[in-house]
């Protein structure tokens, strides 16, 4: 796995997020077989149904690394940036962006605050079929940050709850 092709997905929501979609959310995990890194995104208020067996097609989006750069399924997205698959996001997943669309500044900043930390190619960690951190969430790493260096054991707060207002 590559961490950096499936870090595009983070960042393109923390791009989303700058566009004014910051009640998307996301649910990141590993596959039961361990080889693969997954992400759900969902909407605020939805948090509660966006766990694996689930794809409701008008509520969440959901990534598989298996798929590497095919961001969604989709066949068009290799070599993206950032900015394009947020394009295409917007115009693709249209009735979670509308649902996703407005202000949660305490979640945008924690999120923004993950991917500092997680960076250069760390991938956060909510599902697994093994125990997970109760007090945070374990950030992942495919390889080390820095070539030949060793992977760091990271662990970040979990985000702020949602607050429900309009939905």
């Amino acid at each position: 796995m590559r961490g950096e092709t499936y870090r595009i997905v983070l960042l393109m929501v923390g791009e989303l997020h700058e566009r004014g979609y910051e009640r998307l959310r996301i649910s990141p995990g590993v596959a039961r077989s361990g080889v693969y890194w997954r992400c759900f995104i969902t909407f605020a208020g939805n948090d509660g149904k966006v766990k694996p067996p689930y794809k409701e097609e008008d509520l969440t989006a959901f990534y598989t690394s298996a798929r590497e750069d095919a961001y969604f399924d989709w066949e068009d997205t290799a070599g993206d940036t950032v900015s394009q698959l947020a394009d295409k996001f917007i115009e693709r997943f249209p009735h979670i962006c509308a649902r996703g669309k407005g202000s949660d500044p305490a979640y945008a900043a924690w999120y923004q605050e993950m991917l500092r930390k997680s960076e250069p190619n760390g991938l956060p960690v909510t599902f697994a079929d093994y125990d997970l951190p109760k007090d945070c969430i374990r950030i992942a790493y495919i390889e080390p940050p820095v070539p030949g260096g060793e992977i760091p054991d990271v662990c970040i707060p979990f985000p702020p709850p949602y607050e429900a207002g309009d939905l």
